[in-house]
């Protein structure tokens, strides 16, 4: 085929596709960098992370997955404020986790008659200190032409 056609192995039949709620597959991945000893700005701490999402593409007639496409998002170098001195209950041991803020957003772009589609997602993370509290939100984001998704 083309790639064009978007008939269902299932229905036997051309059907519009149905973009489906974008999952993470794992973890957030993520690493805290605090500041160096002698630097100006201590409260001034840097993270990378990353995570993989998976779209599908699915056959709104019967739920057939029909195309899909693994995004790889990440974020280097990126800053927060946080003030070690005001987090100072013995579970603030210094380690940070990744957690995902709630689904991950559907991104839909295009689709007009010049223009491409795309679709993608965009992921909410907060970063938590030891004792549980979130002291930093942010988000990856990315997408891929429609035309580049995987058959399933």
């Amino acid at each position: 085929g083309n790639g064009m056609s978007n008939r269902c192995p299932d229905c036997a039949k051309m059907v519009s596709l149905e973009f489906q709620d974008p999952e993470v597959d794992g973890d957030i991945e993520g690493e805290v960098t605090p500041p160096e000893k002698d630097a100006e700005d201590q409260k001034k701490y840097t993270f990378n992370a990353s995570c993989t999402v998976n779209l599908v593409r699915a056959c709104a007639d019967c739920g057939t997955e029909m195309k899909t496409a693994s995004l790889e998002m990440s974020v280097d170098e990126g800053e927060f404020e946080y003030d070690k001195d005001k987090h100072t209950a013995k579970e603030c041991d210094g380690t940070f986790t990744f957690e995902q803020d709630g689904d991950p957003e559907q991104v839909e772009e295009g689709g007009g008659r010049y223009a491409k589609s795309y679709f993608g997602a965009t992921v909410n993370v907060l970063i938590n200190c030891g004792c549980g509290e979130g002291v930093h939100q942010f988000e990856m984001t990315d997408k891929v032409a429609a035309s580049e998704m995987d058959e399933a």
